[in-house]
This record gives structure tokens, sequence and C-alpha cells, in this order.
């Protein structure tokens, strides 16, 4: 699985296909788990109906491969009934339609599906495997006619989580229990197996405390009801652990049901009805109009005993290893806001205040910041351009790993986001001019991101025309584009910002002269240098090397910021140096963004953070065919920004 996070799923997609497609579907198929995309094919269980159910239920998505012969294919047939019932359960997203041709006819019953054309001669085009990759991997929608997981958002959750973190902490001081090791999220326990054990006491090992995290509301004509979670010490050797927590409950009276036997449920049904729940439990959590709950809970999966299966941890150990995770990011993030180079000293802004504390800033009332409440947040626009027809920019090798990063990230962070491969000069002031004339009214902000090849202030085109980045910039200025006027405007830019001074001789006096070089051409990419003893490809964005005696020093905010208001301008390197890839999983600068922006910290902060993450990474790479990786150091320039951006 992509998350890394333990589910009920263990595989992406489940590929269904005729055997006479087998050989099309296994390149398919090669393609995809290279983009990190694990597939299930059938035929791996002890028989074929065995494998297609164990299949369609083990995996997030279906893909199903549809040619004339898999239509008449017998296992057609079997497949069918067991993926429409996961789309039915799961929603209209987890299913996805490959076609072999254009003029495919899909079954009425496969029919207002997200349909893909993948041709023999396509399986190994670029774009269309990164189109799927991005598909598959998106998170499905809820099925809104589920309601266990609605029921218990809606009729709990969405009351004990206000405010939990400061509740735990408010309780921490006056209860007195140690705060520095405890847990400051609820903690809800999917057990796999459905028991839910009615207390989590294991005599020396996990205790409750007989305290709790106090919330009084008035709900349904109750006033002031009180609602409480139980406060629980995990021990390790000498350490104590502090969480307060629950298994979800709704899953004690779908487990009980079973158990009475008065329902028609068997084992299976009962285990698909806990994957709906799961599944549909972290779509409501993660809906736009709930970002109350951001970093109020953690909802864990539990492979317990209670399934009879091997090598299973006992809730004494689950609870101890989910903890100390949590407790260690957290510790990670708050040592990463202290290590911060150039925190400034206390500012006042007007209409706003930032106080040092402890190394790190503090939110005060009167702080000014820009809304960022509306649904969908803005725009997001990632044009990547991998390809390119002028021969003397090659392929950028890892890129295409970089789109679907880039636009998960800015879907989680609720933005509406385009995505554009490969473009020319002429389709991108296309893009830019209906993108200009598009009313953004509804909208808090704007985000645009921008890989390719590129040299200072320019990016290239496919067709290998330079671009101005402060041309595409000025597109989103408040004359230009009124309806983004006192909104932030954020721009994130992967590409080289190599630019070289030329130092020339005045032939009247002693006095040197600096100008820029401005370049006319680019280099076949010394990007792609492939590492010796096993170690990944790592590439970079750059353009032709030019022997100066003068590479640094520049002043050139010039060229990489407008002079307009609220423009924030994120580059993946400094002035003069390289920008690069890993070939395997895309760009150092992608990745890093992809981590801090999640954090829903002040975008300042977090561009520091992935400045270190990248300095870091690169740092142990070190020199690679004379190339000094830990060069690269993203930073961002703004424009007259006096506000805070929290995403």
């Amino acid at each position: 699985m992509n998350s890394g996070e333990n589910e009920p799923f263990s595989e992406d997609v489940y590929i269904g296909f005729s055997a006479k497609d087998e050989t099309n579907v296994k390149t398919l198929k090669g393609q995809l788990e290279r983009n990190s995309v694990s597939c299930y094919l059938r035929g791996t269980k002890d028989t074929m109906l065995t494998s297609i159910k164990e299949g369609v239920k083990t995996s997030k998505k279906c893909l199903l491969f549809i040619t004339s012969d898999y239509l008449e294919d017998v296992w057609y047939n079997m497949e069918r009934p067991y993926v429409l019932e996961k789309v039915e359960l799961f929603g209209s997203d987890t299913l996805i339609i490959v076609k072999n041709k254009s003029s495919q006819k899909v079954p009425r019953e496969y029919q207002g599906y997200k349909e893909a054309v993948l041709t023999k001669e396509q399986l190994n085009d670029g774009k269309i495997i990164t189109s799927l990759v991005t598909a598959i991997l998106k998170e499905p929608v809820m099925n809104p006619k589920y309601g266990p997981a609605a029921s218990y958002f809606y009729g709990y959750l969405n009351i004990i989580l206000t405010d939990f973190r400061k509740r735990v902490i408010e309780e921490a001081n006056r209860q007195k229990w140690p705060l520095a090791n405890t847990l400051k999220k609820m903690l809800i326990i999917v057990p796999e197996s459905c028991i839910c054990p009615p207390a989590m006491d294991d005599p020396g090992k996990t205790e409750f405390t007989d305290k709790f995290v106090f919330l009084a509301a008035n709900r349904a004509g109750n006033r002031k009801r009180d609602y409480k979670n139980s406060l629980y010490k995990v021990k390790e050797g000498n350490n104590e652990y502090y969480f307060a927590g629950e298994c979800a409950t709704p899953l004690v009276t779908l487990y009980e049901a079973f158990a009475a036997g008065s329902c028609s449920m068997n084992r299976d049904s009962l285990f698909t009805e806990r994957d709906v729940f799961f599944y549909s439990l972290k779509a409501i959590l993660n809906h736009p109009d709930n970002v109350k709950c951001k970093d109020q809970y953690k909802v864990v999966y539990w492979s317990d005993p209670g399934t009879k299966k091997p090598n299973r941890l006992n809730l004494h150990q689950f609870l101890l290893s989910t903890i100390k995770k949590e407790l260690d990011f957290e510790a990670f993030n708050e040592s990463a806001k202290k290590s911060e180079a150039n925190i400034p000293a206390p500012i006042k802004q007007q209409n706003s205040m930032y106080e040092i504390v402890r190394g790190r800033f503090e939110l005060y009332e009167g702080l000014d910041f820009y809304p960022m409440n509306s649904t969908p947040r803005g725009k997001c626009l990632i044009i990547n351009i991998i390809q390119f027809t002028d021969k003397s920019l090659a392929e950028r090798h890892g890129s295409e790993k970089d789109t679907p990063v880039l636009e998960k990230l800015f879907r989680d962070l609720h933005f509406d986001v385009e995505v554009h491969l490969d473009v020319t000069y002429e389709t991108l002031e296309t893009l830019l001019i209906t993108m200009n004339r598009m009313d953004h009214s509804n909208y808090n902000a704007f985000v645009c991101c921008l890989l390719s090849h590129g040299k200072l202030g320019k990016i290239y085109t496919s067709d290998g025309k330079p671009v101005d980045i402060l041309n595409v910039v000025q597109y989103f200025a408040d004359k230009q584009c009124p309806s983004l006027k006192g909104k932030p405007k954020m721009f994130f830019i992967q590409a080289c910002q190599s630019g070289y001074r030329e130092v020339l001789q005045d032939q009247t006096s002693s006095t040197q002269v600096s100008s820029i070089l401005q370049l006319s051409s680019d280099f076949a990419d010394r990007c792609a240098i492939e590492e010796l003893h096993g170690r990944p490809h790592v590439g970079c964005d750059a353009t032709p090397p030019i022997e100066s005696t003068s590479s640094a020093d520049f002043t050139d905010r010039a060229v990489l910021v407008p002079s307009f208001p609220d423009f924030l301008m994120s580059y993946s390197t400094l002035p003069g140096s390289d920008a690069f890839r890993n070939v395997e999983f895309g760009s150092y600068y992608v990745q890093a963004l992809d981590e801090h922006l999640r954090k829903g910290d002040e975008i300042d902060r977090v561009l520091k953070q992935v400045t270190t993450k990248v300095k870091k990474d690169l740092k142990e790479r070190g020199m690679i065919d004379g190339m000094d990786l830990s060069e690269q150091l993203p930073f961002h320039l703004t424009s007259a920004m006096e506000r805070l951006i929290y995403l």
C-alpha cells in the first residue's frame, strides 16, 4: 500500500482481464508497480473463484481491462458481482475502466465510471500511466448511503473532538499527569476481528488511571451533558505513556449482532462491514467541512489476536508501538521548529504580532492571517514538463513521480487541482489566459506548481522556449485578475536557477562589470547520472554549464519575485544552483513539500523545514560525478505579504 499505514486493504488495485490479454496486462502491472501502485492479478490462490473474491475484497480499487476477449471470457461473469458489490459499498470512484481501443463498447453496468483508453502501443506512455496512477491512488469519495460511520461521527466524534488536544493539555495540568509522555490526540482503534475489549487494562502493562478528559455540551435537550474519555497509562520498563481513546464503538454493536446469529451475518460479511466503516470514517474525518477535527485524532487499524492469525500484536504491544511512534513524530516536529535557522526577533506588524517562546512562534489573538475557509480553497494549477521536442533538452526522468504527489497533496489541502503535462509555449499561454479570466471570487487563494528545466528566472516549455517566471506570475496580479486581489498567490517552482555572471574587463577603466548571461540553449541533461554500486539515479533540471569567474553573490530578486502584493515564490534551489531529481521517486524538493505542507503550520515555517529536509537528504547523497548535491537549498521570497498563511 502506498500510504505505508496498516489498513484492511493489502493492495491498491485489483485488475480484471481476459487470459488472452495477459501479456499486455502484465506490462501494465509492471508500469503501475514502478510507480508504487501494488496490484493483484487473479490466479494467485488455490482456485480462480477464490482468487477473484479475495482479490476484489483485499484491494482498495478495481481496474477492468475491457476488450472483446474479456467480455467473452468466463471470468468476466465471475468477477462482475464482486466488483459491483464493492462499488455499491465503497462508491463509484473504486472502479476504473481501461479499454484497449476507443471504439470498444462497455457493458451497461460499467458505463458512467472513469474510463481510459490504453492501446498496446500506449502501454509505455508515461502520461497515460501517470493519469492511471493518479486515479488509482486518489482517495475515493465516501459512499453517502453507509450509515454507521456517519452516525458515529455526527452523533459523537464531531462533539468529542472539539478542541480535544487543548483539553488534554488542560486536564494534564489540572489533574497532574506528565504531559511530555501524553498522546494529545484521541486514539480511535479499529480491531481487525471487530472484537472490542470492554476495558483496555492489562495488569502491570496498561492501566486505567482513574482520570478522564472531560467535555460538557448541550445535546438533544440535555444541558451540559457530560462526555468523558478514559485516560490510560501504558508502561515500558521505567517509562510511562498516557493516552485517551477507545475502540470504535459501532464495531461493538456490529460484532454483537454477528455473534448473536440473529441477523444472517457471516464472518465475511462482518469483515466487509468493518472495511466499509473504516474507509467511510476516514473519509468523513478528512472532509473539508470537518477541518476542526484536524490534528485532534488518530484512527488506527489493529491486526489483533482475535483473528486467530499468527504474529499478531496484543493490545499492550500495539498501544505502546502506536503511542511511541506518534510521540516521536511530534518530538521531531518540535525539534525541527527549534532548529530552524534565521528565526526573526519578535516582530510587530500592522494587525499582527509574533512572540518567540521556546524557540518557536506562538499565535496570539489579534494576529492577522489570510482566510482559508472556502470550499475549495482555490484553484491549483500544476504544470509538469517532462518530455521536450527540442532534443537539446533531455527528458526529465523521475518527474513523472512528482505529478501524482503534488496532485494528491493539494487535493488533500482542499484545492481544486488541474494538471497539465508537457505543454508548449502556446498551450501555456492559453492555460494562463483561461485561469486569469476565471472568477476566483469564491476562493481564498491560488496555487501554481511549475516543474521543468530552467535557468535563472526562467523555465522551458516542451517546445524548448524559455519563459520568464514573472511573466507567468503577472497574469494573477491585482490589476490583471481582480478576483484574486488581496488573496495569497503561491508559486512552487522545481527547476534549476543556474545563471552565471560573466566578469568583463572595462576597456576604459579598471572597474569590473558583471552581467547575467542570457543562455540560449540547454544541454543534454547532465541530470540522468547513474550512480554506481546500485544507488538510485539522480537528475537535475539545469541549463548548460558556462565557465565564469563568479557564480555566486547574486542579487537577483528582481527576476525571482514580483513587485505585486500577496505573492509567495518558493524555489527548489538558490540562484546559480541546480535542482536534483531522483529517477526512482522524483524531486527531493517535491517530496519535502509533500511531507511538510501537510502539517498545517504557518507557511514560512513550513518552507524553512523544507529547506532543512532537502539539505539533509542531499547531504547524505554526497558527491556524484563531480556534483555536490548538497548545494541545492530551497528558498522562498514574498512580496508585500503582511499576513500569515496557514494551509
